[in-house]
C-alpha cells in the first residue's frame, strides 16, 4: 500500500525533530562548557569571600579524607553547589551542620535573586499540559480541550477509538 503524502510529511517531520533535539542537546552541552570557560572570572567574582569561607567550613566537616564518618556524596553535593555558585545550597548545608555563618546584605540579595529566578523556572515548567492535567479533576471537558490543543479532530478520534 502506498504511503500518502501526509504520512510522508509526518515521517520527515519526525526525523527532523529528532535531529533538531540531538543538535540542541549537543549544542547545549558545548555551550555550557564554553560559557563556563569564557566566564571563569565572573564565576570567581560570584564566589566571593563569604562563599569561599562557607565552602571551606563545609569541606572541613564533609571531606572524606578529613572526616572518615562522612561519605563522598555529602562532599560531592557541597562541591557541586560551590562550583555552580549555588550560595543558597551552601547556606542550607552550613545551617544543617550548625556552622557559624556570616552573610552580607549584598550576598543575601544575590541569593534571593537567584532563588526567585529558579522559582520562576519551576512555575513556567508547571504550566505544561502534563502538569495541568495531572493536577486537575481530569474532566472530560479538560480532556477535550487538551485533545484540541494536540490537534486531534474529535470526530476522527472517536472513529479511530471504535476501530481500536
Amino acid at each position: 500500500m502506498p504511503v500518502s503524502k501526509k504520512i510522508k510529511k509526518i515521517l520527515l517531520l519526525t526525523d527532523l525533530v529528532k535531529i533538531e533535539e540531538q543538535e540542541f542537546e549537543e549544542s547545549d552541552k558545548k555551550y555550557a562548557l564554553e560559557f563556563q570557560k569564557d566566564f571563569q572570572k565572573e564565576n570567581k567574582y560570584l564566589k566571593k569571600e563569604e562563599l569561599k569561607k562557607l565552602h571551606k567550613q563545609l569541606v572541613k566537616v564533609t571531606h572524606p579524607d578529613l572526616n572518615k564518618t562522612n561519605d563522598d556524596e555529602e562532599f560531592k553535593r557541597i562541591q557541586k553547589a560551590y562550583d555552580d555558585g549555588d550560595g543558597p545550597a551552601l547556606l542550607k548545608e552550613a545551617v544543617d551542620r550548625e556552622l557559624p555563618i556570616k552573610v552580607s546584605d549584598e550576598t543575601f540579595k544575590n541569593m534571593k535573586k537567584s532563588l526567585e529566578i529558579r522559582r520562576k523556572l519551576i512555575a513556567s515548567n508547571q504550566k505544561k499540559v502534563s502538569w495541568l492535567w495531572c493536577q486537575s479533576d481530569k474532566s472530560d471537558q479538560l480532556r477535550n480541550r487538551i485533545r484540541q490543543i494536540m490537534g486531534i479532530d474529535k470526530t476522527t478520534f472517536k472513529e479511530w477509538l471504535k476501530k481500536s
